[in-house]
């Protein structure tokens, strides 16, 4: 019997990873856009900090949607620019879904009951942080569901120190949480999470308790459905690994892998990330900085616009495995 030597290379292979040629494709072809969200991040960061200055500090609804959701609009921005400049335009989706998510919940939490909904958002963090504390003291309800799910991740041999020192700071995190709860101004919305919750072992979502059932029914009430069902869809399945057509197609009956780093649909991922951020600087704007608006609309039409309306498909075509 023949034998063959095998050899592990760590060296990536380039039909599937390319580091070097797609990279740089982007790089020049898309260097006005790759600019465009460079700075549209750093308008954010300003932008954020004009609103907080302006009120010299922030009350629950500022903090929830400047520091918490617009910094996390800024924040997928910014990571966009840098999955893109390498080409990693299907790991940028990722970002793209969790920047649509953000910026429909400011609208959202815009639009009515302002104050209650982002009590609803603290107070659901508030919660899942509790959740974890519960998760590492023995003798609660959370743990004992948690047991036999520790027992079995790999990796998972922390010392009898580590151990007490965790156990400790939960301890320490669960009543600082639990006596914030119960401040007047927060009890009856954790209330209302127990009567969701009803026997359920866990939260539903912060929406859901303040009358949005889901993502979708929070983009439709602020009237960006269409937003919702043309993206946010398409980049759960890239998130979930549900869809192979980002990975491979199949021609004439085989099936042809795609560069990890394949620039197809970066046009689509940048109209969707520019535009998104563009409407949220503007839903901002609104309700912090509305004398600010001409300047905004000045700016955008002199600055940015060019870049954005001359995105283009890419050409590169998809490379056999």
């Amino acid at each position: 019997m023949s034998s063959r030597i095998i050899r592990i290379d760590s060296e990536p292979y380039q039909p599937f990873l390319d580091r070097a040629e797609l990279p740089q494709k982007v790089a020049a072809g898309y260097a006005e856009q790759l600019w465009l969200l460079r700075e549209i991040a750093s308008y954010g960061s300003s932008l954020i900090r004009r609103c907080v200055d302006d009120r010299e500090g922030v009350d629950l609804l500022g903090a929830v949607v400047l520091l918490s959701l617009a910094k996390q609009v800024v924040a997928m921005v910014d990571g966009c620019e840098i999955l893109l400049s390498q080409s990693g335009v299907l790991a940028a989706f990722l970002q793209a879904r969790a920047l649509l998510e953000s910026s429909v919940s400011i609208d959202w939490i815009l639009a009515r009951d302002s104050d209650v909904r982002a009590r609803a958002y603290y107070v659901g963090d508030l919660r899942n942080q509790l959740a974890w504390a519960d998760g590492v003291i023995p003798g609660t309800a959370q743990y004992q569901r948690l047991e036999e799910s520790r027992a079995t991740i790999e990796g998972m041999n922390i010392t009898a120190g580590t151990v007490a020192a965790i156990e400790t700071e939960a301890r320490a995190q669960r009543r600082r949480i639990q006596n914030h709860l119960r401040r007047p101004a927060l009890a009856p919305t954790n209330a209302a999470y127990e009567q969701h919750k009803g026997k359920r072992h866990y939260d539903p979502p912060w929406h859901k308790v303040v009358g949005a059932s889901s993502v979708r029914e929070m983009a439709r009430q602020v009237c960006r459905v269409a937003e919702y069902d043309y993206f946010y869809t398409v980049a759960s399945q890239v998130m979930h690994g549900s869809s192979y057509r980002q990975h491979f197609r199949v021609l004439s009956g085989k099936a042809i892998a795609s560069n990890v780093r394949a620039p197809e649909g970066i046009d689509t991922l940048l109209r969707i990330v520019i535009a998104t951020t563009s409407h949220t600087y503007r839903s901002i704007l609104h309700r912090y900085r509305p004398d600010e608006e001409p300047q905004y609309a000045k700016k955008y039409a002199e600055e940015w616009r060019g870049p954005f309306m001359s995105i283009r498909p890419p050409s590169v075509e998809f490379r056999r495995q």
